[in-house]
């Protein structure tokens, strides 16, 4: 069961992810036109940093807050 989610939840985050960068090149098809391929291979991969920069950051806020809770409560327990 496990592996089916993993293998939906990710089919259906690179459709999304297609779906709107479809969007993102219709709705600025002038700019992307005037731009030349370096540019774009640039600005591309300054997108593709940014996500991941603040995907990770978020993966570490959730993984610190498990950790505190745990800590928290085993403090609690201790007499």
């Amino acid at each position: 069961m496990k592996k089916g989610v993993i293998l939906g939840l990710g089919i259906f985050a690179i459709g999304l992810l297609i779906i709107i960068l479809y969007g993102l090149v219709q709705g600025f098809n002038d700019i992307v036109g005037a731009m030349d391929l370096i540019t774009g291979l640039a600005t591309g991969l300054i997108m593709v940093g940014l996500i991941v920069l603040f995907v990770s950051v978020l993966i570490e806020q959730q993984h610190g807050k498990r950790e505190m809770k745990e800590r928290i409560k085993k403090e609690d327990l201790e007499p």
